[in-house]
């Protein structure tokens, strides 16, 4: 299909020089070039989100078989270790709302479970 626009042709290719378009269609390349910086800023962070809720979501699954296993000391530390986990990601959720749902909001999840599960074996009520 032929692209009937400069702009559409540019959206296609992300090597082409902002110059190369015809000047009534020319994007403000300064303002692009800090678009770009933002999305990779959000990325790296999104990232960072990701990698951390693992951990968070790790070691409540964990904490999940130390339970099932009886092993209600190992469960609390690694319960412990998961909250420290999510704990760091605080601030950058805060600051970054379109960040929470996701892997973050799953971690939490995931903890909640492991949470409500060493509660019920310790004293079988609910929490």
């Amino acid at each position: 299909a032929k692209l009937s626009h400069p702009l559409e042709a540019a959206a296609c290719r992300a090597d082409v020089e902002v110059e190369a378009l015809p000047s009534a269609s020319r994007i403000n390349a300064d303002e692009l070039k800090r678009m770009r910086e933002r999305m990779e800023a959000f990325d790296a962070k999104r990232e960072e989100v990701i990698k951390q809720s693992r951990d968070t979501q790790k070691q409540s699954k964990l904490a999940i078989f130390s339970l099932h296993r009886g092993d209600m000391p190992k469960a609390a530390k690694q319960l412990s270790a998961a909250l420290d986990s999510a704990e760091l990601l605080i601030p950058t959720i805060q600051s970054l709302p379109a960040l929470r749902p996701g892997a973050f909001s799953s971690s939490l999840e995931e903890w909640a479970e492991a949470r409500l599960l060493q509660h019920w074996l310790s004293g079988r009520t609910l929490l």
